[in-house]
């Protein structure tokens, strides 16, 4: 007799049962739910029971949610990252960062998906797009770059039409000839992410998926299954002297003077340069003490060379050890610290 709703099951079949046009299947639960599966036929939906009865004999969890990648996402940066904000083990700037780039290039290809269905082929296939397609922040900004120049353009004409009425007409028995054309330049290429942007995205989903591990939302984490693309090695840029005394002959005149002397002649980067403060440094000694960075808040530094508000602004600690030193100012930079 054919398979169908009156036929008796085999064993270790479990409850698979027609279903609009494929099959279906119910496993029970350890905690008393029952977890459904679906197929097109009935040997794939009875294959399905065995692997979750199997698993659940193993203790290994059983994931029956169907939350989308875009799900999971949007709470792991709206819930799980502050957490650990206020908990003292990210740095705000950290979560901020993350957001926005499982905003622009996560989501926009793999939220679509199922957390639990998310494979390897998934994510290698979303790291071939962001190494060979345009990158979302190219494009966005190159599409803010053409709506004000095309403000810009309307405003002009607006004031030209303006100045025209106001203007006494002169009848010289010409008809007005057609606009003049202006030509369009041809647009540069937007270029990809590179290598190290792709790698760093790559880290961001692995983190989120050990999350989903931990929290028993996915029995495997796909991310740390693919081999992520090879860094770039870029040269170092460093400014030869020509350069550096070019900056030095603007500096000078700036009220800041020291400062950018400061950060030109020990290499500090900007959130160190703007944490400093007189008690770190020793003109007796000679040196500076780098232990403290101005760091970033809403997308926004904010500091001594900024007129935004300081209520943007939040002073902590170097991110590693090893980032807190003592440095050994010139002479030069002394002198100017003393003036």
């Amino acid at each position: 007799m054919a398979a169908g709703k009156g036929s008796r099951r085999g064993n270790n079949e479990g409850s698979a049962y027609r279903y609009r046009n494929g099959w279906a299947g119910q496993v029970c639960m350890p905690d008393g739910s029952r977890k459904t599966v679906y197929g097109k036929t009935k040997e794939s939906v009875v294959d399905e029971i065995r692997t979750v009865r199997r698993a659940i004999d193993d203790g290994v969890p059983v994931v029956s949610t169907r939350m989308t990648v875009r799900e999971y996402l949007d709470q792991w940066v709206t819930v799980v990252l502050p957490s650990r904000v206020v908990a003292g083990t990210l740095a705000e700037s950290t979560v901020e960062s993350y957001e926005l780039l499982v905003r622009l290039h996560i989501i926009p290809v793999l939220g679509r998906h199922e957390l639990r269905k998310l494979s390897t082929v998934h994510v290698r296939q979303w790291m071939t797009v962001k190494l060979t397609e345009p990158s979302a922040a190219g494009v966005a900004a190159r599409q803010r770059r053409e709506e004000d120049k095309a403000r810009t353009a309307a405003e002009k004409a607006a004031q030209q039409q303006i100045a025209e009425t106001d203007r006494p007409q002169r009848r010289t028995g010409r008809k007005p000839g057609p606009p003049k054309r202006v030509a369009t330049p041809d647009l540069k290429p937007i270029k990809p992410l590179s290598a190290r942007s792709v790698g760093y995205l790559v880290t961001i989903l692995r983190l989120a998926l050990t999350d989903a591990v931990r929290e028993e939302l996915l029995v495997r984490n796909v991310a740390e299954l693919v081999q992520p693309p090879r860094k770039d090695d870029a040269p170092v840029r460093a400014l030869s002297d020509a350069d550096a005394g070019r900056v030095l002959a603007v500096a000078l005149v700036d009220r800041l003077a020291a400062l950018w002397m400061l950060m030109l002649a020990l290499g500090l980067r900007k959130g160190e340069a703007l944490g400093l403060r007189w008690d770190v440094v020793d003109l007796d000694a000679g040196t500076v003490e780098i232990r403290r960075k101005q760091r970033r808040r809403n997308g926004r530094m904010t500091g001594w060379c900024s007129p935004r508000p300081p209520v943007a602004v939040s002073s902590r600690g170097t991110s590693t050890a090893g980032g807190t030193r003592s440095v050994r100012m010139p002479a030069s930079i002394e002198h100017a610290f003393m003036i």
